[in-house]
């Protein structure tokens, strides 16, 4: 619910600050890639230039998919073929592996429900910068 709730008011945000319905759209989308590859969607956040790195906190998408991930993996053993035998390898390993910390959920939501009141709260500023018309 945090993440629609966060991806709306987003969506809000750049959709006030334009006149043209397809430029809306077209600057929303932009947005959602630019989110997706500073989140670990499209590329990993090592691949990442330090001096840019920071960006990773503003996206929705980091906040989003590691909540989700820790959510499920978290408490469950998978089958691993390690040399032939089978092996069970804890969820909490496999989410390290990945860069995901199990403690970090609730910071997860934390930043969701942060980037909600942020753009949200940039929305109405823009909405009252507009000149009305007499």
């Amino acid at each position: 619910m945090l993440v629609a709730i966060a991806a709306s008011s987003s969506a809000f945000w750049v959709s006030a600050g334009v006149t043209v319905a397809g430029l809306a759209n077209l600057l929303v989308a932009l947005t959602y890639v630019v989110q997706m590859l500073f989140g670990g969607v499209l590329l990993t956040l090592d691949t990442i230039p330090v001096w840019i790195r920071w960006l990773q906190y503003v996206s929705l998408f980091r906040y989003s998919i590691e909540a989700i991930v820790v959510n499920e993996v978290d408490g469950l053993y998978f089958n691993q073929t390690i040399n032939g035998s089978s092996v069970l390898v804890p969820g909490s390993e496999l989410l390290s592996f990945q860069g995901y910390k199990t403690s970090w959920l609730w910071y997860d939501m934390i930043g969701l429900g942060g980037l909600a009141v942020l753009f949200l709260t940039l929305t109405y500023i823009t909405l009252r910068l507009i000149k009305k018309e007499k």
